[in-house]
């Protein structure tokens, strides 16, 4: 339950989501893994908003350069777990949080442990990292508690993107605002959204996703309106396609993915070896002014799916520093599951953001 003084700290959402809603997020737990760039903005929004539990795992050290990246590390920090040394601050936001840190490789856990989580979160981890845990946290095991919405964020120096599968049978609502001029409720501060109606999402698994990339695929997801941002989506498809090869992320290897992914197209017509150099370079860099615009939309998407208020993303949302904007695009994958627009709806998934 939601005690006296959680209501008075987080008045303002909760007259936004309502109680309900806060409850849910009050009974959480989420995991984020990779305390970097974006990761950091992540723990921050979500620690801020009061989740129940919050684990960061983490089995690298902090390094000087990781100081420009994660503003929870002091430069004493240095050579130090990056999860034990961010907790101590992030508790320091918001002390209704439990927060608990795991210095141990996720890529050696079993789905057991994804398993109690409602939201796991990936940021910058190498690509079999990303693979097992998306497994992990699809699989069907007899322990399991949960089926958690899976995150993948990319930090690409300008560029971040990142991937989201809600699983199978995602449960949503969406609600029904009454009408205005109720005099009586406006200045009650009571949330105007009271009725709804459930809807179903089905996500993508990211494996599919990844073995069906090419760039012929992503420009139609793109379509005509957004097919100005296929430099940012095309550098991703190259990272995790090599990744899935094994390959390396060095302008040789990527080059050689691109021409793959590339088919019949002239491959530099899509990206270029200029661009391919760029996402060498960049992979993993964060920028602060990129990481705190989608760290920031990452979390509310994570609240959104916790608090199951709203239609999830559908399924990836790529922010491009050089244009400025944030768009969403549908990756698709080997199968049809996509989520199912509610009745009457309008919305289109390219246009969740323009920033």
């Amino acid at each position: 339950e939601i005690s006296a003084n959680e209501a008075k700290l987080y008045d303002r959402q909760i007259r936004v989501w309502g109680m309900e809603a806060q409850k849910r997020m009050r009974n959480s737990s989420v995991l984020v893994v990779g305390m970097h760039g974006v990761a950091t903005e992540v723990v921050k929004n979500l620690v801020l908003a009061g989740v129940g539990e919050l684990t960061i795992a983490d089995d690298a050290k902090a390094s000087a350069s990781d100081l420009e990246a994660n503003f929870f590390l002091a430069a004493t920090d240095v050579g130090q777990n990056r999860a034990a040394a961010s907790a101590p601050r992030a508790r320091e936001l918001n002390p209704n949080v439990k927060i608990s840190t795991d210095d141990t490789p996720v890529a050696k856990k079993s789905a057991d442990f994804f398993g109690s989580f409602d939201v796991v979160v990936c940021c910058d981890c190498e690509f079999q990292t990303l693979t097992h845990v998306s497994s992990c946290c699809r699989a069907k095991v007899p322990n399991k508690k949960k089926s958690p919405v899976f995150f993948a964020a990319v930090s690409l120096g300008f560029h971040s993107c990142f991937f989201e599968d809600v699983n199978e049978d995602f449960q949503y609502m969406l609600k029904q605002k009454e009408r205005k001029g109720d005099p009586e409720k406006e200045d009650s501060g009571t949330s105007t959204a009271s009725k709804g109606t459930m809807h179903t999402a089905k996500g993508v698994p990211f494996g599919e996703i990844v073995e069906a990339l090419s760039f012929a695929s992503l420009k139609r997801a793109l379509g005509r309106r957004l097919r100005r941002h296929m430099t940012v989506l095309a550098m991703l498809a190259a990272v995790w396609k090599a990744g899935s090869k094994g390959m390396k992320t060095d302008t040789k290897s990527l080059q050689a993915v691109r021409n793959e992914l590339a088919s019949s197209e002239a491959p530099a017509s899509v990206l270029s070896d200029a661009d391919i150099e760029e996402a060498s370079a960049r992979l993993g860099v964060a920028l602060t002014a990129v990481h705190s615009i989608v760290g920031g939309i990452l979390a509310q998407e994570a609240l959104k799916v916790i608090a199951r208020t709203g239609k999830p993303f559908n399924n990836a949302i790529l922010f491009d520093g050089k244009l400025g904007g944030a768009v969403e695009v549908r990756m698709p994958g080997r199968g049809k599951a996509e989520l199912d627009p509610p009745p009457g709806s309008k919305r289109k998934v390219e246009e969740i953001i323009e920033l």
